[in-house]
């Protein structure tokens, strides 16, 4: 019998077989009870399935999470595609400065959500804000929370639902941005991405029994949507956050917990993973496929 850890590495149970019968004896009728066909019980909560309905009442022993792999390919992927495009972006010093620059970078000038811009009709802006960030440390903060989503999100969905989230989630910040921001501002940068893979992997973790998957799922969520997410509601105390982009976390959360939600009412009773994932790799290539095309229509035709 295989089973898996919550970890995602399998591992080989084997159940003895069933004791031959006692021989019959007087007086021992009642060591035969029994019977020949009886094995060992497995370990409990292994084979279990899992709750499947968020309204649902309260699951079973937490199942067992399969995974082709421990590492989180399409997350790392993700990263390195953020690295390449701000070192293209050219910005002086590598934007290591220690000196806030009140000077945005030509990259994120053409290419990132600047509401007028897209009002005009360069909806493409969408597309490739995710892709561009002001400084390092943006960039930075961007890269450590998609790594974090990935290792405790993506072995448990798989890599091609992981990749349709991110399209989601960073047009969810991209329009977060665009109806939230500030007009004045040109806003761009994965931390929509980022907040949406986590507030998935928040909404997704009900999916599980009470147990290790179910509780490293919500506190390494938490622990980053919580500090992020924050500014958001400094308006309502009439602070000014005129310097904040609040609107592309807050905009991505959104859009990543709606799509956590719709995930787990597509993932089938007693599945491993979710279902449709043509479904999925179609909203993937879509977004990459746009992406791509807008970053050689901006930064190579109209030069």
């Amino acid at each position: 019998m295989a089973a898996t850890t919550s970890f995602g590495k399998k591992i080989r149970r084997i159940t003895p077989p069933a004791p031959p019968p006692p021989p019959p004896s007087s007086g021992a009728a009642s060591s035969s009870i029994l019977g020949p066909s009886t094995t060992a019980s497995p370990a409990i909560g292994l084979d279990e399935p899992k709750s499947r309905r968020l309204w649902s009442p309260p699951p079973a022993p937490v199942a067992e999470v399969r995974s082709q792999s421990r590492v989180p390919f399409v997350s790392f992927l993700i990263v390195a595609l953020l690295v390449i495009a701000y070192r293209a972006e050219d910005i002086p010093g590598f934007g290591l400065s220690l000196i806030p620059s009140n000077t945005v970078p030509d990259a994120l000038l053409q290419a990132g959500v600047r509401q007028d811009a897209i009002a005009a009709g360069e909806w493409w802006r969408l597309f490739t804000a995710p892709w561009l960030h002001e400084s390092a440390l943006r960039l930075f903060g961007s890269v450590f929370a998609l790594v974090i989503a990935g290792l405790l999100f993506e072995r448990v969905i798989g890599r091609v639902w992981f990749a349709a989230l991110f399209a989601v989630s960073a047009l969810g910040g991209s329009i977060g941005s665009l109806y939230l921001g500030n007009p004045a501002t040109v806003t761009g940068g994965a931390a929509g991405a980022a907040m949406g893979m986590l507030a998935a992997a928040l909404v997704c973790s009900f999916l599980f029994a009470p147990g290790q998957v179910r509780w490293r799922m919500q506190r390494g969520s938490l622990r980053l949507l919580i500090p992020s997410l924050l500014p958001a509601a400094l308006p309502l105390l009439h602070v000014s956050v005129a310097s904040i982009d609040y609107a592309t976390p807050l905009g991505g959360a959104i859009a990543g917990g709606v799509a956590g939600f719709i995930l787990g009412e597509a993932w089938r009773e007693g599945a491993d993973k979710p279902g449709a994932t043509a479904f999925a790799f179609l909203i993937a290539a879509l977004f990459a496929c746009v992406s791509v095309g807008a970053f050689v229509f901006v930064f190579v035709l109209n030069r």
